[in-house]
């Protein structure tokens, strides 16, 4: 079975919308009705459960991350 197939059906498994929208427009629809913004108090309650060393290595993956978004907005391309 291809991968996008798979991948369609896990969408669909999880909302319904993938089964009408083409795979195309899907994450379109999706981030403007179910956005990925975690609220501050859940992302704090996680890191209060994180061990020393799970927050140093999630310290170092935001770092790398704050250089890639540096580079990406460099480029040109901005959070407009």
């Amino acid at each position: 079975m291809p991968a996008t197939m798979l991948k369609e059906q896990f969408l669909a498994a999880i909302d319904p919308m993938a089964l009408i929208l083409p795979p195309d427009v899907y994450p379109i629809w999706a981030e403007a009705h179910h956005p990925h913004e975690p609220k501050v108090a859940e992302v704090a309650k996680l890191v209060k459960a994180l061990t020393p060393e799970q927050v140093r290595l999630a310290g170092a993956r935001v770092k790398a991350l704050r250089g890639y978004l540096a580079i990406v907005e460099e480029a040109g391309i901005t959070g407009r």
